[in-house]
C-alpha cells in the first residue's frame, strides 16, 4: 500500500468533515527543567516526562454548501468538552480544541479556511486531596451509635411487665450508671421510653470518654459494662423479655463504648508508632468482644450493628496507619555515665526541651541524675 493510500482524503471533528492538505504535530520530545548551581560548570537537566502533543490542521471547506458546513464546524469547535478527531495521518484521537480561527475572502469565493489546533484530551489525573481519616472515624462512630440505638428501641420493652420485673431492670441500670458515671435516677426515669433510655445511655458514654483521660485501659473498660449482669432462667415469656432487656442494655452500652473509644483515638496525638499500635489493638479487642455478644437465646448481635462495627474498625485502622507512619519509633538508649536527662535529650535529638518525655517515659525520679549503664526507652525519629 502506497503512502497516499494510507492517508485519508478528509478529516472530521465531531462528525463534521473538512479538507486538509498538511498538518503539524508539536510537543515531541521531553519536558526538561534545567538546574544551574552557583560556582559549578554545566547544568542538570531534570526529566519531567513527555511533552504535551498538539495537532495543528489548516482546514478548508469548499463547494456550494460551504456556508452551512462552515457553521456546522464552528458549532463543533465551540462545543464543550473533548471530541473525536479523525486525523488523515494519525487516525482517531480524543482531543480538545486549543484554539481555532476562520478566514474568508472574496478572492476565494465559495470556500473558507480554518486554522485549528487540537491537544489530547487525556484523563483527569489531578492529585486528589488526602482523605481526612480522623473525620471518617468520627462519621463511622456516629453511624454505629445510630444503628445500635435503633436496635435497642426494637428490642427493649417493659410494657405490661409487673413491678418486680421493672425493678430488676432498674437495678441493672443502677449498676450500669455507676460504670458509665451518670445518674441512676435519670436512667430509671427513662425506663418506659426505649428511645429516651437509649439516648441517655449513649450520651452518658460519649460524655464519659470526652471527660476522661485517654489510654488503652480507658478503651478496654467498655467490655466490662453489663458483663456481670446476673443470668435469667428463660422459663416464661416474661423472663425471656426481661433477659432480652438486660442483654439490650449491655449491648447498647458496649457498642456505644466501642464507638466512643474509636472516636477518642481519632482525637489522640500518639507519641510513637508503638503506642498507636497498642491503641489499635485495644479497639480491635473491644470490637471483637462486642461482635461476639449473643442474646439470651444464643442469637448473634444484630447484622446492621455488626457491619457498622466492621466499617468503624476499617476506618480506625486506616486512620492509625496513616498517622502512625509519621510517628517516631520506640528505641533503647543506654547512657555511658550518669548525666542529666536534659543532656541526654540534647545528644539524642539536638533539643533539650524533649527532656520531659525521657523523664516521664522512664519514671526517672531525679532528672538531674540519670544512672549510666541502664537502658532507657526513648523515641527514635523517623
Amino acid at each position: 500500500m502506497s503512502w497516499r493510500e494510507q492517508i485519508r482524503e478528509k478529516a472530521s471533528f465531531r462528525g463534521v468533515e473538512f479538507f486538509v492538505d498538511s498538518h503539524d504535530t508539536g510537543g515531541l520530545g521531553r519536558r526538561i527543567a534545567k538546574h544551574r548551581y552557583p560556582g559549578r560548570p554545566g547544568q542538570w537537566a531534570e526529566d519531567l516526562g513527555p511533552q504535551i502533543r498538539s495537532f495543528s490542521l489548516p482546514a478548508y471547506l469548499v463547494g456550494e454548501n460551504y456556508l452551512a458546513d462552515r457553521d456546522r464546524l464552528i458549532e463543533a469547535l465551540d462545543q464543550e468538552g473533548p471530541g473525536t478527531l479523525v486525523h488523515p495521518w494519525l487516525g482517531r484521537l480524543q482531543v480538545a480544541v486549543e484554539e481555532s480561527s476562520l478566514s474568508e475572502t472574496t478572492r476565494e469565493g465559495g470556500m473558507c479556511r480554518f486554522q485549528i489546533t487540537f491537544t489530547p484530551a487525556g484523563e483527569n489525573t489531578t492529585p486528589s486531596e488526602a482523605p481526612d481519616t480522623q473525620e471518617q472515624v468520627r462519621a463511622e462512630s456516629a453511624a454505629v451509635r445510630t444503628a445500635v440505638k435503633a436496635v435497642f428501641e426494637d428490642q427493649f420493652s417493659v410494657a405490661g411487665a409487673p413491678e418486680w420485673s421493672v425493678d430488676a431492670i432498674r437495678d441493672r441500670l443502677t449498676e450500669l450508671s455507676g460504670q458509665i458515671r451518670t445518674s441512676s435516677d435519670d436512667l430509671a426515669g427513662w425506663i418506659s421510653s426505649p428511645a429516651d433510655l437509649a439516648g441517655g445511655i449513649v450520651d452518658a458514654v460519649v460524655n464519659l470518654y470526652n471527660t476522661s483521660a485517654g489510654g488503652v485501659g480507658n478503651i478496654l473498660r467498655a467490655l466490662d459494662w453489663g458483663r456481670q449482669f446476673p443470668p435469667i432462667t428463660l422459663n416464661t415469656p416474661l423472663r425471656r423479655q426481661q433477659a432480652r432487656n438486660q442483654a439490650a442494655i449491655r449491648d447498647l452500652a458496649q457498642v456505644a463504648g466501642a464507638a466512643s473509644g474509636a472516636e477518642s483515638l481519632a482525637d489522640t496525638e500518639f507519641p510513637s508508632q508503638q503506642e498507636a499500635g497498642e491503641a489499635l489493638d485495644a479497639i480491635n479487642d473491644v470490637i471483637d468482644g462486642v461482635q461476639s455478644n449473643t442474646d439470651p437465646e444464643g442469637n448473634p448481635i444484630d447484622d446492621t450493628v455488626y457491619y457498622r462495627l466492621q466499617d468503624l474498625r476499617a476506618a480506625v485502622v486506616a486512620d492509625i496507619r496513616e498517622r502512625g507512619l509519621r510517628l517516631p519509633e520506640v528505641a533503647s538508649h543506654t547512657p555511658a555515665t550518669t548525666m542529666p536527662a536534659l543532656l541526654i535529650a540534647h545528644r539524642l535529638y539536638g533539643d533539650a526541651t524533649r527532656e520531659a518525655d525521657i523523664v516521664t517515659r522512664n519514671r526517672i525520679r531525679h532528672p538531674g541524675f540519670v544512672p549510666g549503664g541502664e537502658p532507657l526507652e526513648v523515641l527514635r525519629d523517623v
